[in-house]
């Protein structure tokens, strides 16, 4: 598994090079970020702008989720349970749900 460090940094260069306003973009922990992304969230698997990385434990998942909140994306910090290892991300469009 990646270290905290090459989480957020792939997430943070996956975002920069489709949008430049952070503040556009949502993101959270989940176990389960295949439902979490097209189901809860509506995102377009085939069309939309999306990714997410898997952390080692939950803990450093929250460190990520924590630190990208810090550096201005949109989101808020609770709905996973403590398990939860996987930190996604995907850009805000009218037919997302947040």
């Amino acid at each position: 598994m990646p270290a905290t460090h090459t989480i957020l940094t792939e997430i943070f260069q996956y975002v920069s090079s489709r949008s430049g306003d952070l503040e556009d973009w949502c993101v959270g922990v989940t176990s389960d970020p295949e439902r979490r992304l097209f189901e809860d969230h509506r995102v377009n698997r085939g069309h939309g702008l999306w990714t997410f990385k898997w952390a080692e434990t939950a803990q450093d998942a929250r460190a990520v989720e924590r630190e990208l909140l810090r550096m201005g994306f949109w989101g808020a910090t609770w709905g996973a349970d403590r398990t939860s290892r996987c930190v996604y991300c995907y850009a805000i469009t009218t037919r997302t749900r947040e």
